[in-house]
């Protein structure tokens, strides 16, 4: 069962640190040289980070689109939408009073 996703308690974003490592670690698998220099001042270890960087911006998104789901989360078109599928819509703004 994976540790990280869409799972049956909810979302669970994958760290960057988890990202960096997993790349790293199927670097060394697909090239065979398991003492290949991925430091992050290397150039390898600094494609490797740009890579996992955009790889946790995925994952930051995902978050956003599991949280976006919950009404008491959601805003603007994505709360409409929400409220689209119960056959819902939105109050009109109104001032407040005290």
């Amino acid at each position: 069962m994976p540790d990280y996703g869409f799972l049956d308690t909810g979302f669970v974003k994958k760290p960057l640190t988890i990202i960096l490592e997993d790349n790293k670690s199927r670097i060394r698998s697909v090239s065979g040289f398991e003492n290949i220099n991925l430091e992050p001042e290397s150039p390898d270890g600094e494609i490797v980070s740009i890579i996992s960087e955009g790889q946790a911006e995925l994952w930051d998104l995902m978050e956003a689109l599991y949280m976006s789901l919950r009404p008491s989360q959601a805003s603007g078109a994505q709360l409409d939408t929400l409220l689209d599928f119960n056959g819902l819509t939105r109050g009109v703004a109104s001032a407040t009073t005290v």
